[in-house]
C-alpha cells in the first residue's frame, strides 16, 4: 500500500491533474516525487532558489490534497503486478525475495508483495494509508538551500501551520531474532541458465558501539 501512495501522490489532486502537475513542476525545472523505504516515507522537492514560492504551493498541494484516482490506481496496480509475473524468470530477482523472507520471517520487514495482495488493494486502503500516516504528527520538515530562515519559515507556516494532526500513525514492530540454527533453502528452477547463491546472518545491533 505504501508503495502506491508513494507513487500516486503525483498523479492528482483537488486542483491538479496528473499532467498538470508533471508540467508545473517540468516548467519550474525541478523535480518533485515521493519514496518509501522499510523504515520510512519521504516527500521531496527540488527547484531553483528563485522558483521557491512556485514549488512550495505544489509540493503542499500533493501532500496535502491528493486524491488518488481510481484510474491511476488501477494502472499502476496492473503495472506491479505484471512485474512480480516476470520475478519468477530472474534468479537474482528469486533470490532476493526469498532472502527477505527468512531473514525477516514474522516481521514486516520481511513481506512481500504478491498478485493476491496487489490485487486485493482498494482505493479505501490507499485514502486509509494517507489520512493516517502522511500528517504532521509523525512528521519532520527539512530544508536546504540559499535562503533566509525567517523568510522561508513564514512561507512554510502559510501553507502548513493549519495542517491539522491525525490520530493514529505508524505502527512500530519488534524484529524477532534471527535464525539461530543453519538452514538451507533450495528453489529448484530447472529451466534457468543462471544459478545464485545467497549467504546471510544477522549483525549486530544498531546500539552497539562497533556499529559505526
Amino acid at each position: 500500500v505504501a508503495e502506491l501512495v508513494a507513487t500516486l501522490l503525483r498523479r492528482g489532486t483537488e486542483k491538479r491533474n496528473a499532467v498538470q502537475i508533471s508540467e508545473e513542476i517540468e516548467f519550474l525545472g525541478g523535480s518533485l516525487g515521493a519514496s518509501v523505504g522499510n523504515d520510512g516515507f519521504t516527500v521531496s522537492l527540488d527547484v531553483l532558489s528563485k522558483d521557491i514560492d512556485a514549488g512550495l504551493e505544489l509540493f503542499a498541494d500533493v501532500l496535502r490534497n491528493s486524491n488518488f484516482p481510481q484510474s491511476e490506481l488501477d494502472r499502476e496496480r496492473q503495472l506491479s503486478i505484471s512485474e512480480l509475473k516476470s520475478i519468477g524468470e530472474e534468479p537474482r530477482a528469486v533470490a532476493g525475495v526469498v532472502t527477505t523472507q527468512a531473514e525477516f520471517a514474522g516481521h514486516p520487514y520481511g513481506a512481500t508483495p504478491t498478485i493476491t495482495s496487489l490485487s486485493s488493494i482498494q482505493r479505501d486502503d490507499i485514502l486509509a494509508y494517507y489520512q493516517e500516516n502522511l500528517n504532521p504528527k509523525e512528521m519532520t520538515l527539512i530544508a536546504v538551500g540559499d535562503f533566509k530562515a525567517a523568510e522561508l519559515a513564514e512561507k512554510l507556516r502559510s501553507r502548513f501551520a493549519d495542517w491539522k494532526v491525525v490520530s493514529g500513525g505508524p505502527v512500530l514492530y519488534q524484529i524477532k531474532g534471527m535464525p539461530t540454527q543453519k538452514t538451507q533453502i533450495l528453489v529448484d528452477k530447472p529451466d534457468s541458465t543462471q544459478t545464485q547463491v545467497r549467504l546471510f546472518r544477522s549483525g549486530i545491533p544498531i546500539k552497539h558501539p562497533d556499529t559505526y
